[in-house]
């Protein structure tokens, strides 16, 4: 299934307006439904057509209750 480019960036879009400071891989698949490795696959994407930037690390419980962090991405 080919998902088209614009539909990408207007789903993050609407991340991005829901979180101001960045959003995570898990949020992005959330939000669109899609896996994993498909959210990764449109962030390198997005970062590589200089769209998206890592900006740092959030800190999340994991399901063992402990804290990890996890990157988190802006557009440019």
């Amino acid at each position: 299934m080919v998902i088209p480019y614009e539909q990408v960036l207007k789903e993050i879009e609407e991340l991005k307006k829901k979180s101001p400071d960045g959003f995570t891989t898990n949020e992005m698949m959330v939000h669109t439904g899609h896996s994993d490795n498909w959210c990764r696959a449109r962030i390198r994407e997005l970062i590589n057509a200089k769209k998206l930037k890592f900006n740092g690390k959030k800190s999340i419980e994991r399901i063992d209750g402990q804290t990890t962090y996890v990157p988190v991405y802006i557009f440019i």
